[in-house]
């Protein structure tokens, strides 16, 4: 499929397969970044379209899940380089020891003020329609189900400052945009989602391939 991506200059907004991302090409920008397929091709994109300034990654390096993500991202980071050739990066991880949406959020305002960044990024998505959730976990264990709540239309900017631009899509829709960039093959299979714990992932040498985060991952990409 051939790409086509507008850019606004007087809005600064890119438009990408109709979805809108606010962004800024020349000044400084932060993103919380896990290493899961989300945040890996929202990094990517924004590396792709920027034209200076750093762009500062956050991640939160969980000690209950093996401090997976800082691996995770370093090796998304790098390969977003190699791809993209843009390396003006500040990576920051943080480690933890618990990390949930509370968590990352709760550290928004911390990002902008360290970094002094223009725009602070989330790539947190809409769950799948609520009969695929529930059947991942159970209706009355779905504790995803409240914060990205596919029924309900979320605003993609926060005080003017916190952006979370696939905040009303699914995986499914991110599927189709790593083949609409033509990066499902290159940047997808160094991405990680599983959020199982030691005794679920051997030590955490493989995915759980049971977690809700797996299950997602496999119904919107057909894979692990």
């Amino acid at each position: 499929m051939k790409e086509n991506v507008k850019t606004n200059m007087l809005t600064d907004t890119l438009v990408i397969d109709n979805i809108t991302i606010p962004y800024s090409k020349y000044k400084t920008i932060s993103i919380s970044c896990s290493g899961g397929a989300d945040s890996s091709l929202l990094l990517y994109i924004l590396m792709k379209y920027k034209q200076t300034g750093t762009i500062h990654v956050y991640t939160y390096a969980n000690n209950l899940k093996g401090r997976l993500a800082a691996k995770s991202s370093a090796n998304v980071i790098e390969k977003c380089i190699q791809l993209t050739g843009y390396y003006d990066i500040a990576h920051h991880v943080l480690y933890v020891d618990k990390h949930d949406s509370k968590v990352m959020f709760s550290n928004l305002s911390l990002q902008k003020e360290i970094t002094k960044s223009a725009i602070v990024y989330s790539a947190i998505t809409a769950n799948p329609p609520k009969d695929i959730a529930d059947s991942f976990c159970g209706e009355h264990k779905n504790s995803e189900q409240q914060d990205r709540d596919p029924a309900i239309q979320r605003p993609t900017f926060i005080s003017d400052t916190f952006c979370t631009p696939f905040t009303n899509i699914n995986k499914k829709k991110i599927k189709e945009l790593y083949d609409y960039l033509g990066v499902t093959k290159s940047l997808f299979p160094i991405t990680r989602s599983c959020e199982g714990f030691k005794s679920k992932t051997e030590n955490f040498t493989k995915t759980c391939n049971t977690c809700w985060w797996c299950l997602e991952r496999k119904w919107a990409f057909e894979t692990f």
